[in-house]
């Protein structure tokens, strides 16, 4: 079953069957599933009978948290790499627009690559829209902190985390409010009769 994207999971006393999106079903006395809690929100896996509500009710007390790194690789350096200059950060009137910067001159000297941390709404945001359209604001917003003779970036990239529906965003967190019988139910194994 190596490679194949699981949409149903039955369970009963004689066993558990599982298929995938090619239509193969696949048979057992049991089965394991690890999957993220933001795949078990999304209802990718549709389980039947119903997870119990204890067990729903714990996975959607938390969420999944979205932290995006956006890494660019220039020609050559503009920004600073001496001791004590690898974050740099940029202030706007949009909370979270490309606020915070990091230079990877110490781990990978010379490679010109440098990237911006954007979470939450701003992560959305950008993953909505195309690679070029993200690369113009940064490249705005780089020319307002270094001038406007720098060079374009040569690459660009920018994981999907929150739009992957293998993943669903980044890490689970743990949000204001939902205490530790919620997360002790999140993390019991649920034995689904044989699953």
């Amino acid at each position: 079953m190596h490679c194949q994207v699981v949409n149903k999971i039955i369970y009963g006393d004689w066993g558990v069957s599982v298929s995938t999106e090619d239509g193969s079903t696949y048979t057992a006395k049991a089965a394991i599933a690890t999957v993220s809690l933001g795949v078990l929100q999304s209802k990718l896996i549709n389980f039947e009978p119903d997870l119990p509500f204890w067990k729903l009710e714990a996975i959607f007390e938390f969420n999944m948290a979205i932290y995006t790194k956006i890494f660019l690789k220039f020609p050559s350096k503009f920004w600073r790499t001496e001791p004590g200059t690898e974050f740099f950060l940029y202030a706007d009137d949009s909370r979270g627009y490309y606020p915070v910067w990091q230079h990877l001159e110490r781990e990978f000297p010379g490679s010109n690559i440098i990237f911006v941390t954007v979470t939450d709404d701003e992560s959305r945001r950008i993953e909505q829209q195309s690679d070029n359209q993200t690369l113009s604001e940064i490249m705005e917003v780089l020319r307002k902190m270094y001038g406007p003779n720098i060079p374009m970036a040569e690459e660009i990239l920018i994981p999907r985390w929150w739009s992957n529906r293998f993943f669903k965003g980044t890490f689970s967190n743990w949000p204001i409010g939902v205490t530790s019988h919620e997360f002790a139910e999140l993390q019991v194994f649920y034995v689904l009769t044989r699953l």
